[in-house]
């Protein structure tokens, strides 16, 4: 008789070859849990992961879910709507595709000075914890930067946004108001140099 191989990495159908073969034993555990839970090895049998699942269907294939199911599974990864530890991740980086490599239509943000005094930081309470926090709307920042906010199905009621991606337009302001800065300064030194000449 064939030795008795672990079942662990194959598929279905393939597991059925190796059954009929001899090589595996056909009394294999079934699938645990609801459909798209992921499954776990639980003492040597399945156990359905109610806390995550897997979307295998329609346009969110390959969508994962963490503490959140079916249709509150809208991106790749997705996460609870908290404001404790189950609705954040953890990690010592994160990087972000930005080679120039991946882009066109490059150039330098206009007026940045401007679409920075039209925002606000606001203080808030979070409706579902109560927790405060600080951060902006996203409905409002929507307004002025489309491109970082992130919206439901219907095109119209903001979701979330991407507060990294605030930083180029915090960047050029700086550099906006150092260069503002340096000739105010080179004004006051002439003034200074003026004056002194007239003593």
């Amino acid at each position: 008789m064939a030795q008795r191989r672990s079942v662990g990495r194959y598929s279905r159908a393939r597991i059925d070859q190796l059954v009929r073969a001899g090589a595996v034993d056909a009394a294999l555990p079934d699938p645990e849990g609801s459909d798209t839970e992921i499954q776990y090895n639980n003492d040597g049998v399945f156990g359905g992961a109610s806390g995550l699942v897997y979307i295998d269907s329609g346009s969110n294939t390959g969508y994962s879910g963490f503490g959140v199911g079916g249709a509150s599974v809208t991106h790749r990864i997705t996460l609870p709507d908290t404001s404790g530890p189950s609705g954040r991740v953890l990690a010592n980086s994160y990087n972000t595709y930005s080679t120039r490599r991946l882009k066109k239509n490059i150039k330098n943000i206009e007026d940045p000075i401007s679409m920075v005094m039209k925002m606000r930081g606001v203080s808030f309470d979070w409706k579902k914890s109560g927790l405060q926090d600080v951060g902006f709307i996203a409905e409002e920042v929507g307004d002025i930067l489309p491109e970082i906010v992130d919206y439901e199905n219907n095109g119209i009621d903001a979701r979330s946004m991407d507060y990294s991606r605030i930083t180029p337009l915090l960047l050029e302001c700086i550099k906006k108001q150092q260069f503002k800065i340096e000739k105010l300064e080179k004004k006051l030194i002439a003034l200074e140099e003026l004056y002194s000449n007239k003593q």
